[in-house]
Protein backbone atom coordinates (compact mmCIF):
# COMPACT_ATOMS: atom_id res chain seq x y z
CA UNK A 1 0.00 0.00 0.00
CA UNK A 2 1.62 3.02 -1.02
CA UNK A 3 0.19 6.42 -0.26
CA UNK A 4 1.07 9.61 -1.32
CA UNK A 5 2.35 12.67 0.90
CA UNK A 6 0.26 15.34 -1.78
CA UNK A 7 -3.46 15.10 -0.83
CA UNK A 8 -3.97 16.18 -4.58
CA UNK A 9 -2.71 12.81 -6.06
CA UNK A 10 -3.41 10.72 -3.24
CA UNK A 11 -6.68 8.08 -3.37
CA UNK A 12 -8.91 5.84 -0.91
CA UNK A 13 -7.57 2.52 0.23
CA UNK A 14 -8.54 -0.26 -2.01
CA UNK A 15 -11.76 -2.18 -0.75
CA UNK A 16 -9.49 -5.25 -0.19
CA UNK A 17 -7.72 -3.52 2.78
CA UNK A 18 -10.95 -4.01 4.13
CA UNK A 19 -11.81 -7.31 4.07
CA UNK A 20 -8.31 -8.59 4.02
CA UNK A 21 -7.39 -11.15 6.80
CA UNK A 22 -4.05 -10.30 6.25
CA UNK A 23 -4.10 -6.33 5.76
CA UNK A 24 -6.14 -6.78 9.65
CA UNK A 25 -3.50 -8.73 11.21
CA UNK A 26 -0.29 -6.20 9.63
CA UNK A 27 -2.42 -3.44 11.20
CA UNK A 28 -2.24 -5.12 14.84
CA UNK A 29 0.71 -4.87 15.41
CA UNK A 30 1.49 -1.80 13.31
CA UNK A 31 -1.37 0.18 14.30
CA UNK A 32 -2.83 -0.67 17.65
CA UNK A 33 0.25 -2.55 19.72
CA UNK A 34 2.31 0.58 18.79
CA UNK A 35 -0.26 3.46 19.82
CA UNK A 36 -2.08 4.70 23.00
CA UNK A 37 -5.02 3.07 24.07
CA UNK A 38 -7.33 3.82 26.24
CA UNK A 39 -7.99 1.01 28.65
CA UNK A 40 -10.20 2.62 31.73
CA UNK A 41 -11.01 5.20 34.30
CA UNK A 42 -7.87 5.99 36.47
CA UNK A 43 -10.19 5.04 39.73
CA UNK A 44 -9.93 1.71 38.39
CA UNK A 45 -7.36 2.07 40.47
CA UNK A 46 -8.33 4.15 43.30
CA UNK A 47 -5.64 3.46 46.16
CA UNK A 48 -2.33 2.57 46.63
CA UNK A 49 -1.34 -1.30 45.89
CA UNK A 50 -4.54 -1.81 43.91
CA UNK A 51 -4.49 -3.91 40.96
CA UNK A 52 -6.68 -4.48 37.87
CA UNK A 53 -6.10 -7.40 35.64
CA UNK A 54 -7.19 -6.97 31.87
CA UNK A 55 -7.24 -8.03 28.66
CA UNK A 56 -6.33 -5.82 26.03
CA UNK A 57 -8.90 -5.26 23.20
CA UNK A 58 -10.20 -8.15 24.40
CA UNK A 59 -11.38 -9.94 21.44
CA UNK A 60 -9.02 -8.23 18.67
CA UNK A 61 -5.59 -8.44 20.40
CA UNK A 62 -6.59 -10.26 23.93
CA UNK A 63 -3.12 -9.32 25.74
CA UNK A 64 -3.41 -10.29 29.49
CA UNK A 65 -2.24 -6.77 31.15
CA UNK A 66 -2.56 -5.64 34.73
CA UNK A 67 -2.75 -2.11 36.12
CA UNK A 68 -1.38 -0.85 39.24
CA UNK A 69 -0.66 1.74 41.71
CA UNK A 70 2.02 1.72 43.97
CA UNK A 71 2.83 2.61 47.05
CA UNK A 72 4.27 6.08 45.90
CA UNK A 73 0.37 6.20 44.06
CA UNK A 74 2.28 5.88 40.45
CA UNK A 75 0.16 4.30 37.72
CA UNK A 76 1.80 1.27 35.80
CA UNK A 77 0.91 -0.94 33.86
CA UNK A 78 2.26 -4.17 33.02
CA UNK A 79 2.30 -7.99 31.27
CA UNK A 80 -0.16 -9.88 33.25
CA UNK A 81 1.62 -13.15 32.71
CA UNK A 82 4.57 -14.67 34.94
CA UNK A 83 8.43 -14.41 33.25
CA UNK A 84 9.08 -17.87 34.14
CA UNK A 85 6.22 -19.97 32.67
CA UNK A 86 3.52 -18.01 31.64
CA UNK A 87 0.94 -18.18 34.51
CA UNK A 88 -1.52 -15.29 35.00
CA UNK A 89 -0.36 -13.37 38.14
CA UNK A 90 -3.38 -11.75 38.72
CA UNK A 91 -7.14 -13.17 37.71
CA UNK A 92 -9.17 -10.22 39.67
CA UNK A 93 -9.30 -7.06 40.88
CA UNK A 94 -7.54 -6.73 44.43
CA UNK A 95 -5.41 -5.14 47.03
CA UNK A 96 -1.77 -6.19 46.64
CA UNK A 97 -0.37 -5.41 50.22
CA UNK A 98 2.46 -7.84 49.34
CA UNK A 99 2.98 -6.92 46.03
CA UNK A 100 2.42 -9.77 43.28
CA UNK A 101 3.29 -13.31 43.10
CA UNK A 102 3.23 -16.00 40.98
CA UNK A 103 1.18 -19.03 42.01
CA UNK A 104 3.25 -21.21 39.96
CA UNK A 105 6.66 -21.18 41.24
CA UNK A 106 6.20 -18.72 43.77
CA UNK A 107 8.21 -15.37 41.47
CA UNK A 108 7.47 -12.04 43.52
CA UNK A 109 7.23 -8.99 42.10
CA UNK A 110 6.74 -5.33 42.84
CA UNK A 111 3.47 -3.20 42.26
CA UNK A 112 5.60 -1.58 38.92
CA UNK A 113 6.51 -4.74 37.64
CA UNK A 114 10.24 -5.63 38.87
CA UNK A 115 11.21 -8.93 39.47
CA UNK A 116 11.68 -9.23 43.50
CA UNK A 117 12.78 -12.70 44.69
CA UNK A 118 12.00 -16.19 43.78
CA UNK A 119 12.46 -19.86 46.07
CA UNK A 120 15.47 -21.96 46.08
CA UNK A 121 17.15 -19.00 43.50
CA UNK A 122 20.09 -17.94 46.01
CA UNK A 123 23.72 -17.63 44.13
CA UNK A 124 21.97 -18.76 41.00
CA UNK A 125 24.51 -16.99 37.58
CA UNK A 126 23.56 -13.76 35.95
CA UNK A 127 20.00 -14.09 37.99
CA UNK A 128 17.98 -11.82 38.15
CA UNK A 129 18.03 -10.20 34.94
CA UNK A 130 16.30 -7.77 33.18
CA UNK A 131 13.90 -10.17 31.34
CA UNK A 132 12.65 -11.55 34.85
CA UNK A 133 10.89 -8.02 34.91
CA UNK A 134 7.19 -7.87 33.44
CA UNK A 135 7.37 -6.31 30.37
CA UNK A 136 5.54 -2.44 30.82
CA UNK A 137 3.67 -1.01 29.00
CA UNK A 138 3.57 2.41 29.76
Amino acid sequence: MKIDKDIHIASTLDGTFYNSAEKLEESKSKLFERSWQVIGEEDLVKVPQAAYPFEFMDGFITEPLLLTRDKEDNLHCMSNVCTHRGNILVNNPCILSGGISCSYHGRRFGTDGCFKAMPETDGMKDFPSERDNLEKHL
